[in-house]
C-alpha cells in the first residue's frame, strides 16, 4: 500500500477544507447579504428622518446625533460579519481535524508513520532520537513499540492530534510530522486564501 507523504496529505486536507467550505459558504454569503440589506434598510430609514431633521432648526444637533447612530450600525454589522466568519472557520476545522483522527485509524496511517520514521531510525542512532506523540494514539505507540522498542518514545501534552514530533538530542533537531502542525498551517493559508470577507 502507498505511504501519504507530505505533498498528499496536504493535498487530501486542502481538498477537505474545500468541501468543506465549499458546502457552508453559500449559506454564509445568504446570511451576509440579508445582514446587510436589513442594516441598509435601517440606514436608509435614518436617511429620510436626516431628511425631514434638516427642514428643523435644531438641524446641527439631530445631525450629530444621526451620525452617532449610522456609525453604530456599521460597529454592529462588521461585529456580526467577523462572528459568522470565526463560527465558519470553527465549523470547517473541526469537521476537518474529526477526518484527519478517522484516517488516524487507517493502514494508510501506519504505513506513512512508519515510512517517516524508517527514515529516521536508519539515519540516526536510536539512542539519540525521542519520539514525542499524542498521549491517546495507541495505533502510532504500538507501531513504536513493537519495530522499534529501542527508541524513546514520550508524550507530549502539545500534540493534540496526532503524528509525531522527533528530537535528535545530540544535534538539538526536532523534525515536526504532528498533524497538529499540519493543520495550523493549512488554518494559516485557508484564512488567507479563502472568501469568508466577502460583503453583498
Amino acid at each position: 500500500m502507498a505511504y501519504y507523504n507530505n505533498d498528499q496529505l496536504l493535498k487530501y486536507f486542502e481538498k477537505n477544507m474545500k468541501h468543506v467550505a465549499d458546502q457552508n459558504i453559500e449559506t454564509l454569503k445568504l446570511e451576509i447579504k440579508k445582514l446587510y440589506q436589513k442594516e441598509m434598510s435601517k440606514i436608509q430609514e435614518a436617511l429620510t428622518i436626516k431628511h425631514e431633521l434638516e427642514k428643523n432648526r435644531e438641524l446641527k444637533s439631530l445631525t450629530i446625533i444621526h451620525q452617532e447612530k449610522l456609525n453604530h450600525l456599521g460597529v454592529e454589522y462588521d461585529e456580526t460579519l467577523m462572528n459568522l466568519r470565526k463560527n465558519m472557520v470553527s465549523d470547517i476545522f473541526e469537521t476537518v481535524t474529526k477526518r484527519i483522527k478517522s484516517f488516524m485509524t487507517t493502514k494508510a496511517y501506519i504505513t506513512s508513520m512508519s515510512h517517516k520514521i524508517k527514515t529516521y531510525a536508519n539515519q540516526y542512532e536510536h539512542k539519540n532520537l525521542i519520539l514525542h506523540i499524542q498521549a491517546s494514539d495507541h495505533v502510532l505507540g504500538d507501531l513504536i513499540k513493537k519495530n522499534y522498542p529501542s527508541l524513546d518514545v514520550q508524550m507530549h501534552p502539545n500534540i493534540v492530534i496526532g503524528g509525531f514530533l522527533l528530537t535528535v538530542k545530540n544535534q538539538s533537531i526536532e523534525f515536526d510530522h504532528t498533524y497538529d502542525a499540519l493543520l495550523k498551517h493549512q488554518k494559516n493559508v485557508f484564512l488567507q486564501t479563502s472568501k469568508l470577507f466577502v460583503r453583498a
